[in-house]
């Protein structure tokens, strides 16, 4: 985060960081079978299956409070808006753009095409 973060500020782009709040019941339940993803991937790594090693990786990261509260420290460290959102963050990064209140969302997140 801290060197993408330095390279758009060195292109004169201020990013503002949000983090996700409560997740809609919806949700919930992908995020339960994210155990299974973790599961199939140790199956992979066993089995030596390249393909599904790389498919199941992706799905498996699981990011902690811990990363968020580092993230959000070095955020403000640096000067940047950190939100908080109280559920879906790509809702919020919507209404964002919508208000004119920011250019652009990038995500890697798909939900973000929902909004």
């Amino acid at each position: 985060m801290f060197t993408h973060t330095i390279h758009l500020l060195e292109v004169v782009i201020k990013p503002v960081y949000l983090f996700n709040g409560q997740p809609l019941d919806l949700k919930k339940q992908e995020l339960a079978k994210q155990v299974d993803d973790a599961k199939d991937l140790a199956e992979a790594v066993e089995s030596g299956n390249r393909e599904d090693i790389e498919k199941f990786s992706k799905w498996a990261v699981k990011v902690t409070k811990q990363h968020n509260e580092d993230c959000n420290r070095l955020s403000r460290l640096m000067g940047l808006p950190m939100i908080d959102a109280p559920s879906e963050v790509e809702a919020r990064c919507a209404a964002l753009c919508v208000l004119g209140k920011v250019y652009a969302v990038a995500s890697e997140d798909v939900d973000s095409f929902n909004f």
